[in-house]
């Protein structure tokens, strides 16, 4: 059974082939998918291609093409069911193999798949590789746009939140009701913190993003960010990288009744701010940058000048440094 969308976990989101134009045409992804063992070479004679027990085997769970809506926009929540091996592989003498259900795990993933301007979406609960791959496979590569990635920009959207909220600026669109509430924090490089490449500015914390304007100070990139953004009377609490992925928190979130479908069960609402991120708010957000980025690009060189003169000046201060 699906459970509902836990805090945040990590989302990567691809675009299915052209062919794919409605959830209708969902019945065209496999139902299974099988992965014959891999063995180390001295147990390769143990592997009998003819023993359903030698593979792996991915399929659906929960896929009853359920047809959900968030603000228009219709969504479904599959499980991929992935069966995986587990370290030990071998008997205690190391000359056989386990059998199947000692050698074999599985876990689930939450699957969700959307439509955008005759265009489906599937959205993975997960940034673990192994796991893409095997629901990857499982839906077909062939059926997957891999070469285009869905919400990657080649421009630093992060950046310019950042300066239009720094910059006091924070209302993207006067006709839109999208307001930077809050920029909770700008993590620099790594969205998942790599330990060697990580640095990380709280505003309640730091109140001024004294970190961030360390790293912009430096030159370095900021390639991610955790934000709230006001989408009507919505409050949402989620985090974007510049690479695509998504990470929503949950207990912080809240959507606005009116934009949800009435016969929407608890499972699916827990999906609904995840689909409504990542189908409309982001892809605004960043037609957004689009419209903003010239303006932004004439000023932002002498705007990371002005977040170096308030550390250096902050620092001097504080040690005084003559």
């Amino acid at each position: 059974m699906t459970d509902s969308l836990k805090s945040n976990q990590y989302v990567v989101t691809y675009k299915l082939q052209d062919k794919f134009d409605s959830l209708d045409r969902l019945e065209d992804i496999p139902s299974r998918y099988k992965k014959l063992i891999h063995v180390k070479k001295s147990m390769q004679d143990k592997v009998n291609t003819e023993d359903k027990n030698m593979y792996l085997y991915y399929s659906w769970v929960d896929n009853n093409n359920e047809r959900l809506l968030v603000d228009g926009t219709r969504f479904t929540i599959w499980t991929a069911r992935i069966e995986h091996q587990r370290m030990k592989m071998y008997n205690e003498t190391d000359t056989d193999l386990l059998p199947k259900e000692d050698r074999t795990g599985r876990y689930d993933i939450p699957t969700v798949f959307f439509e955008r301007n005759n265009k489906v979406f599937v959205s993975i609960v997960t940034t673990r590789e192994s796991a893409l791959k095997a629901v990857r496979s499982l839906i077909n590569n062939n059926n997957i746009d891999l070469v285009n990635n869905y919400l990657r920009t080649d421009q630093n959207v992060i950046e310019w939140l950042f300066w239009r909220y720094m910059d006091s600026n924070p209302i993207l669109d006067n006709d839109m009701p999208i307001e930077i509430y809050n920029l909770l924090s700008f993590e620099g490089n790594d969205l998942e913190g790599t330990p060697a490449d990580f640095l990380k500015g709280i505003s309640n914390q730091v109140s001024s993003l004294d970190v961030t304007k360390a790293i912009l100070a430096f030159g370095d990139p900021l390639s991610a960010s955790r934000m709230t953004l006001k989408w009507g009377q919505s409050t949402l609490v989620f985090s974007y990288a510049v690479n695509g992925v998504v990470s929503i928190d949950t207990r912080n979130t809240s959507l606005d009744v009116t934009l949800l479908d009435t016969g929407l069960g608890p499972i699916a609402k827990s999906f609904a701010p995840l689909v409504l991120i990542i189908a409309k708010v982001i892809p605004n957000l960043l037609n957004r940058y689009n419209d903003d980025n010239q303006t932004f690009n004439e000023v932002f060189h002498n705007f990371k000048r002005q977040q170096a003169e308030f550390v250096i000046n902050k620092l001097t201060q504080q040690y005084e440094i003559e």
